[in-house]
């Protein structure tokens, strides 16, 4: 067997220590420039590069960051606007004065069908939503559904609970530079209970 001697990489395959090496770097090469043999103008235009790598990426990071925020936000007002209109539907159908027609024109859907709650499954549709992925599904009737992932062959775990069709997950990477398969499955919730039969895997590279 043959070894070879192979050089660490100042780059760090992880943003958040890329960022801190450049800091550390604009504060340590000044102090070092003399034994290094650098001159002010040297030091000032590589500090200069560090520096500007670093506030980079601290924009990446807050962009991110606002960006789950508005992601879970959006999930919010859409589940509370939802729930409102349910009600809302179920107020106007009391009234005397509510027409199928009234309720099409405002967008519900106010026709009934039985449905078996045993043979339901649920259908998901995996996409990219910007650097998350996006789960969308029909209800069929239900309240909402239980959403299970796991990433790189670990064990599934209970996601989150949403009555909205559409669901974005802004779980962070194991490591934001490396490539993760994430899989779901989901499960129907119907008056608090567990309904119908656990959907297909569905996976994503993310």
């Amino acid at each position: 067997m043959v070894k070879i001697k192979k050089r660490r990489d100042f780059i760090a395959t992880n943003s958040r220590t890329y960022k801190e090496r450049c800091d550390n770097y604009v504060v340590a090469l000044p102090k070092h420039k003399t034994e290094l043999g650098l001159t002010d103008e040297q030091v000032a235009k590589a500090t200069t590069m560090a520096e500007n790598v670093s506030a980079l990426l601290q924009q990446k990071f807050d962009t991110e960051h606002q960006f789950k925020t508005l992601c879970k936000k959006v999930e919010e007002e859409m589940s509370d606007f939802t729930h409102f209109l349910r009600i809302q539907r179920n107020d106007f159908k009391e009234l005397d004065a509510f027409t199928d027609a009234i309720g099409k024109d405002l967008g519900f859907d106010v026709s009934m069908i039985d449905v078996d709650t045993d043979n339901l499954q649920p259908e998901l549709k995996i996409t990219m939503d910007g650097i998350y992925p996006a789960l969308t599904f029909n209800k069929q009737g239900t309240d909402g559904v239980k959403i299970y992932s796991r990433r790189n062959n670990e064990h599934f775990r209970l996601l989150d609970y949403t009555t909205s069709t559409r669901y974005i997950d802004i779980t962070s990477k194991a490591d934001e530079e490396k490539k993760e398969f994430r899989e779901y499955y989901a499960l129907f919730v119907y008056k608090d209970k567990i309904v119908g039969k656990k959907s297909e895997v569905y996976g994503i590279m993310v």
